[in-house]
């Protein structure tokens, strides 16, 4: 018999095992079924918690995001000091990073990092959340949150100067104007450090004696 077939007067344990096989075969909507029955059929079960954690694993392997999220939630809230909150919590902030949700990461991953402190889950939220600042732009916001979280390093003058670097280069790094010149070809401007605080740069084009100006805050 198939393991999605498993007799539920089995027990949890042949539930659990059917599911974790039918992941193995990449079967992760047949997953799903048997994992939610064993949370319905075994609510006491010590394989429970489990349960919902590889739940959450199996929808985000089908890209169901929003279900993963629930699953994991739903982890977090039934049994807040286990090891496996810890990981639900770090996979709720994770598929909101890689999502595009940055509002959303970033207060799950304070939390992580206010609920679970000195955890190896907090180290890495402390590690994405810097990167999202970076992305963003918010250098000197990450740095203040540091030097007010107990537990979180803070950030050194000479650190915040390298993730300011960093942070100009992903956002000015290179900056394509696009214009229509001679055999249509673009200009390309490389933005350094040099130029963090010039607020207009010119591009002349000596061919058409064309001067363009970009304007960008800084």
């Amino acid at each position: 018999r198939k393991a999605a077939e498993t007799d539920d007067s089995q027990g949890d344990y042949a539930l659990y095992r059917g599911a974790i096989t039918q992941g193995l075969g990449k079967d992760y909507a047949g997953k799903v079924e048997t994992l939610k029955r064993l949370i319905s059929n075994f609510p006491q079960s010590t394989y429970a918690e489990q349960a919902f954690y590889e739940m959450g694993r199996a929808y985000v392997e089908q890209e169901k995001y929003e279900q993963a999220i629930a699953s994991f939630d739903e982890l977090v809230k039934r049994y807040p000091s286990s090891s496996l909150a810890r990981k639900a919590a770090t996979e709720t902030a994770m598929i909101y990073n890689q999502t595009g949700n940055s509002d959303k990461a970033i207060a799950a991953y304070k939390k992580i990092i206010a609920t679970y402190p000195q955890s190896d889950e907090a180290q890495i939220a402390a590690q994405d959340l810097k990167n999202i600042y970076v992305d963003l732009g918010k250098v000197d916001e990450f740095a203040e949150f540091a030097a007010n979280t107990p537990g979180m390093r803070a950030v050194e003058s000479s650190e915040r100067d390298t993730l300011s670097y960093i942070a100009a280069e992903k956002i000015y790094g290179t900056i394509i104007l696009w214009k229509l010149i001679p055999q249509d070809s673009i200009a390309i401007i490389s933005v350094s450090a040099a130029i963090f605080d010039v607020k207009k740069i010119t591009v002349m084009n000596t061919n058409r004696g064309l001067n363009m100006f970009m304007k960008y805050g800084t």
